[in-house]
């Protein structure tokens, strides 16, 4: 985040959910920037008036309905002079597509140093016009989806210090492990969701049952919180992908061109496609524009969708 001589540098952090993005960059702004940094879930916030209140209420200043964009720019651009403000964006890719320009390009003009936390590849920046592109001046980092062992190293610690000893086996929290497919909240809210039932149940002992049970629970509950994030557009992809399970890429872009009223470009379809499959709803493999043996590859939901 910070260089030589305190330079801020901006970032972009991305990677699929359940990889530590959010609560990483929490802790170091918490732990190392407290007096500077500002974090805004733009899930939550979305306009461009709501995350400038948001982040002028988080140092203390309140502001009236009546003010104007610009107005509220100034008051961040004037708490800037004072000390560089460090801003973390979560879900960036979540702000309005009406407003993106206005804030980034903004915020970077000011001089805020920038962190921008999305599932997406920062592609999906190049829809920014190009003059807050060339504002933005941002270094991406990558979160990998965990891998078993890993998972099974959170799980275990976790499981140290919220069950009692000797109630869970270090064998079935690889099993909740492996079955969470990189994603930590899943394990976690798994292993949580696992020791209520058989605590619900009257059992001493975590049993393999519990676990399969907590694991189904916990993705039915990311999967809701995860269709929330998509455009009309892949709202309408994932209902046809649901409907048919399984669809060559050709026939897949035939039927959503036909269920909208203005279907998106083949290349913004493909985006979608890969967006979607960051998030792990579905499995996908890319459309070709040309004629090409892989324009017979296929799109599918997950089997744990």
């Amino acid at each position: 985040l910070v260089g030589s001589e305190m330079c801020i540098r901006d970032r972009y952090i991305f990677g699929p959910p359940g990889t530590g993005k959010t609560v990483l960059m929490k802790y170091i702004l918490d732990n190392y920037f407290p007096e500077v940094s500002v974090y805004v879930n733009c899930f939550r916030f979305r306009t461009t008036k709501e995350i400038l209140k948001e982040i002028l209420f988080k140092f203390g200043i309140y502001t009236k309905e009546t003010e104007s964009n610009s107005d509220l720019f100034k008051k961040v651009e004037e708490l800037n002079k004072k000390h560089r403000l460090i801003i973390c964006l979560d879900e960036a890719d979540q702000i309005k597509d009406s407003d993106k320009d206005e804030v980034l390009y903004n915020l970077a003009e000011i001089g805020c140093g920038l962190i921008l936390i999305s599932n997406k590849l920062m592609t999906h920046l190049l829809t920014l016009d190009s003059r807050t592109r060339d504002r933005l001046n941002l270094h991406d980092i990558e979160f990998p989806a965990y891998t078993p062992d890993e998972l099974f190293d959170i799980g275990k610690d976790r499981v140290k210090f919220s069950f009692v000893p000797g109630t869970i086996s270090d064998k079935l929290i690889m099993i909740a492990a492996r079955l969470s497919e990189g994603d930590a909240r899943v394990l976690l809210l798994a292993l949580k969701n696992a020791g209520r039932y058989a605590e619900d149940e009257g059992k001493s002992k975590v049993e393999l049952e519990h676990i399969l049970k907590g694991v189904r629970e916990a993705k039915r509950l990311r999967k809701s919180k995860l269709l929330e994030k998509l455009n009309d557009h892949e709202r309408v992809i994932y209902s046809i992908l649901e409907e048919h399970k399984k669809l060559p890429a050709a026939e897949l872009y035939k039927l959503y061109s036909k269920k909208v009223e203005k279907p998106v470009g083949k290349r913004a379809f493909r985006y979608y496609m890969k967006h979607m499959a960051t998030l792990g709803l579905v499995k996908s493999c890319l459309l070709y524009t040309s004629p090409s043996p892989r324009d017979l590859s296929t799109s599918r939901m997950p089997s744990s969708a």
